[in-house]
This record gives C-alpha cells, structure tokens and sequence, in this order.
C-alpha cells in the first residue's frame, strides 16, 4: 500500500507554521498547528475507473445531469471534509459571514475566485507547484498577491485563470472527479446519494439538509462518511468545482464522456455540487448540478480541495 506523499511536507509546513507565527497571524499559537495538521492529514486518495456520470432521473434535480454516459478519471486525493472557516480564514483572514465561535463550521460566502486563490496561496506556504495561473502584464503568475484584489464583479482576467494539470498543488476537483467521489469511487454500493439513498430515512444520518439542519450548517464531519471515508459530500455546503457550467454539455461534448473530462473551456457561470444545508431530499443526490457566477457568494456554497495523485520517484515527488 502507498503511503500518502502529502506527509512528505510536514518539514515544509514546520517552517511555514514557525514564520506565520513571527509575522503575528490573528490566531492565537495553540491553533495554528492543528490547522495546518487536518489539511495535511485529511487526504484521502481515490483510485481512479469508469463510472457512470449523470442520470435520467424525472425531476428539477436530474433535469441538467442527462443523459447518463460512461467516463473515466485518473486517481487522485480530495479531502475528506470542506475546508472550515479555521483553515481558511488563517491564510486569507475572513470567511464570509465570519464567526470566531464558529471556527470548525465549512467556510461558506466565498466566490469561486476566492476558493482557487486560496488554493494557490495554500500550495505556495507548503511548497507545492501552483495549479492555477493567471496572465498578468503578460506573463503567467500563480502568486495570488500579483492578482489583485479579489473582484466582487466579473472580471475577464479571472475568469481566463488557467489550470496547470500536471501541478501536483491544491486545487479544486473537477465536476467528474467531485461526483465519482460522491458516489464512493470504486467501493461505490449504488447509493443515490453520498452514503446512502435520497430517499432513504437515514439520509438524515449522512446529510445536513432542510429537515435535519435547522437551517444552519454544522461542523465539519460530525455526520456519517460515504463508502471512501468522506463527509458531508451532500448537504452542509454546496462546493466549488472547477468547470464552467453548461446546461447543454453533456448532450453536445464528446469531452463530456472523455477520459477525465474538465467541462467547457469557458462559459458564464461554474458549477457547484452537493446541494446545501437547505436543500430538499432530491436535492441531495450526486449527480444534481448547480451553478453561479464566478464573483458571485453564498452562504449555502463553500469548497474542498483535491490534489493530484502523486508518486515519489528517488525520493522526488511526480505526478503519475
């Protein structure tokens, strides 16, 4: 069995921990540790196959998820859990509607323009390459303090961001990747949602929805993980993933049942997937896609991060 390469960086997170403390980081000592431990930590890996993506289910819930069609994604990590407020807010200082006493609920009011920057500027304190470069004066740049002021409207730079596959940094998942998780990856049992059935009486075991949720979110992996070991893939938050979002794709892309497929190569809006904490039951199925404008925010709507599947080769790190 491989070990998880992200352990090789703890040295590099020693020293990114000592030097955020010396430049007087908001959060006291005894935090910013365990922070930086359950990011590193939290990975888990997700063998790569074909699955069936999508569905023909008759609702609002299945109404862009068709027509089912097989595909194919490589092996990758993606975190068990959402990122929390706590690990967002000690690189970028605020997660929307921020709340001190509520440092263990999903970072939520983020656009999508803040999710990939703090996916750079996470990969930047630990080492990693980058996945994501923007065209500044001409030249590509992957340092988020070069990009500017994150925009409350579209911009066009931000929305040309490209993505740097072979980097082995943070990142979003892919709409693909995100939904073979959701369904289990290969010790997927069928479930119609993340663990077990949409409809079932248990859901409410899996997922924080409108009848379990209060209409709040809830910290991170309290509830039951699905068949790979991660929580809240459905309800809590709804998350950020990479691709524009298309209604149409699925029937008009050949790249739709392509061997890991990254959605059109622009568009108006990025999708978002899981449903949230105020989602009905047919909202919680995997294959339910949602989407939003880049700039937009929303405190239903948050992030976790993915990363490639990494190899050590004489004692370098390789993406496979």
């Amino acid at each position: 069995m491989r070990k998880n390469p992200l352990f090789m960086m703890k040295n590099v997170l020693s020293l990114v921990l000592i030097a955020l403390i010396f430049i007087g980081c908001k959060k006291e000592e005894k935090e910013v540790e365990p922070v930086y431990a359950k990011v590193e930590d939290d990975f888990i890996l997700v063998e790569g196959g074909s699955f069936t993506m999508g569905d023909d289910f008759p609702s609002k819930a299945g109404r862009y998820a068709r027509p089912p069609h097989t595909t194919f994604v490589d092996s990758f990590y993606i975190s068990a859990r959402e990122v929390s407020k706590s690990e967002y807010n000690l690189l970028m200082g605020s997660s929307g509607d921020d709340n001190a006493d509520d440092e263990n609920l999903p970072a939520e009011n983020l656009s999508w323009y803040e999710a990939v920057a703090y996916c750079n500027r996470l990969s930047i304190k630990v080492g990693a390459e980058p996945a994501y470069y923007m065209s500044v004066d001409g030249k590509d740049e992957s340092d988020p303090d070069k990009w500017g002021k994150v925009p409350v409207e579209k911009k066009s730079a931000w929305d040309s961001i490209k993505w740097k596959k072979d980097a082995n940094g943070y990142r979003l998942p892919t709409e693909a990747e995100w939904e073979f998780a959701a369904r289990g990856g290969l010790k997927s049992k069928g479930a119609s949602s993340a663990g077990t059935d949409f409809d079932s009486e248990d859901l409410r075991d899996y997922a924080w929805f409108f009848l379990n949720s209060g209409f709040s979110t809830h910290e991170c992996g309290v509830l039951k993980a699905n068949e790979l070991g991660l929580y809240d893939m459905c309800g809590n938050v709804s998350e950020w993933v990479w691709d524009w979002f298309s209604d149409g794709y699925y029937y008009l892309s050949d790249e739709a049942a392509s061997p890991n497929p990254s959605g059109p190569e622009s568009g108006e809006v990025r999708c978002h997937r899981g449903g949230s904490y105020m989602g009905d039951r047919e909202s919680m199925q995997v294959f339910a896609r949602n989407e939003m404008s880049p700039n937009k925010k929303s405190d239903k709507v948050g992030f976790r991060l993915c990363r490639n599947f990494l190899e050590v080769e004489n004692g370098e790190l390789k993406v496979e």
